[in-house]
């Protein structure tokens, strides 16, 4: 019986002395077997004993109880006369010294709200746990989750911003694309937050970065030329073709109010087909592109908006089959246009010629970062918001670490 107990109960060095269901769950009493006890200060060996105080703590539930557990420990005076500790308790590595808590039970905590993520609130109810602890222990665990990640190198670097709370403050995160997890997030998306991040980092970890994929950020791209000098930028096809959308929908804006003097309305059959503006051309149904020209013979009398599709088209083009020539035609339409949008974009990517040019070269993208944000908005919505962002950190951290089997 008493081995049933122990395997039951899980922690290795421990026997079950007692087990009964009380009001609040399950309570267990143990006490440690086949240990040796040493002075902590002197390392002398433990003299006579001192009594037998019970200590409460918590651990991981068992058949959806709670599990209450009371350790009986022993208190041992120390034989030395020299030393100056009189007597000391016995610590246990399953649980920690001056813990409440089971090294299990703070690991099941920071499971369930790190890479399940679960609210903090159901958890520590779950457990039996006050909020504040129950945050602790996640706090440990990322702490050493990130102190993991950080200590080996990483290849290829994604950068992005995410809105933290309203009103709109942002954090930027670092993510490590090769591998598909998050480095770090910290507040703010300046030049000078990134920097001093970049300078925080080892020597040897900035030497191993090679390519730093990023959205069409200037402060982002002055703070990597500066820690990164050696690592190559790309700006990948989807952040280069999000520009082109919002090209567009800045034309089909400025074109309704010159039109009708308005924003457009259900009515205005360009705003009914202002998704279809940015869909692919291929994947438009046949009915789709003929509701897409009628909407431009009627909303489209300068043919602005329908040059700006065909500059959209002619750019996916150019990314799915790259050439110095077809970039170079690219920059020559949005020249030669003179639509005030389109010739911004153009001299916006010319600014990006290096970084786009690498894209087509290196089979790099920030495509992880991308997913890892959406990753970020489950951890904002199960956290019903966020004021502190430690625990913003954190959380995020823990969510989209690496996963522990």
């Amino acid at each position: 019986m008493d081995d049933v107990r122990a395997v039951l109960f899980g922690l290795e060095g421990f026997e079950v002395l007692d087990a009964v269901e009380g009001p609040e769950g399950l309570e267990v009493t143990v006490q440690t077997v086949g240990r040796v006890l040493g002075c902590p200060s002197c390392g002398t060996p433990a003299g006579p004993s001192r009594g037998r105080p019970k200590v409460r703590l918590r651990d991981v539930c068992s058949a959806g109880r709670r599990v209450r557990v009371w350790w009986q420990k022993q208190r041992r005076r120390c034989p030395d006369p020299d030393c100056d500790r009189r007597s000391f308790t016995e610590q246990h590595p399953a649980v920690g010294a001056r813990r409440r808590t089971t090294a299990r039970c703070r690991a099941h905590v920071a499971d369930q709200v790190g890479p399940e993520g679960r609210a903090v609130t159901a958890v520590a109810a779950e457990v039996g746990l006050s909020w504040p602890t129950a945050m602790r222990c996640v706090h440990e665990e990322a702490e050493s989750a990130l102190a993991s990640v950080q200590s080996r190198p990483t290849r290829w670097l994604g950068v992005d911003e995410t809105t933290f709370r309203v009103p709109r403050r942002f954090v930027t995160n670092i993510a490590d694309v090769e591998a598909g997890i998050e480095l770090d997030v910290f507040e703010g998306r300046s030049s000078l937050r990134l920097g001093d991040w970049l300078a925080g980092q080892p020597s040897w970890w900035r030497q191993s970065v090679e390519v730093v994929a990023m959205d069409a950020s200037a402060p982002f791209r002055s703070a990597v030329r500066q820690w990164l000098p050696e690592a190559r930028v790309v700006l990948d096809r989807f952040h280069a073709l999000r520009l082109f959308h919002q090209a567009i929908d800045e034309i089909r804006r400025r074109t309704a109010w010159d039109l009708r003097g308005r924003r457009g309305r259900k009515v205005d059959p360009i705003w009914v087909s202002r998704r279809l503006l940015l869909t692919a051309y291929e994947r438009l149904r046949p009915g789709s592109f003929d509701r897409l020209l009628e909407a431009l013979a009627v909303d489209d009398p300068d043919g602005e908006i329908a040059w700006a599709y065909l500059a959209k088209e002619q750019a996916r083009h150019v990314w799915k089959h790259p050439s110095i020539g077809a970039w170079g035609e690219l920059l020559v339409l949005l020249a030669d246009s003179d639509i005030p949008e389109l010739v911004r974009l153009g001299g916006t990517l010319d600014r990006w010629h290096d970084e786009i040019i690498n894209s087509f070269e290196l089979p790099v993208t920030n495509a992880a970062t991308e997913g890892l944000n959406r990753k970020v908005k489950h951890v904002k919505r199960v956290g019903c918001g966020f004021r502190n962002p430690a625990n913003y950190r954190t959380r995020v951290l823990l969510h989209c670490g690496p996963h522990r089997p």
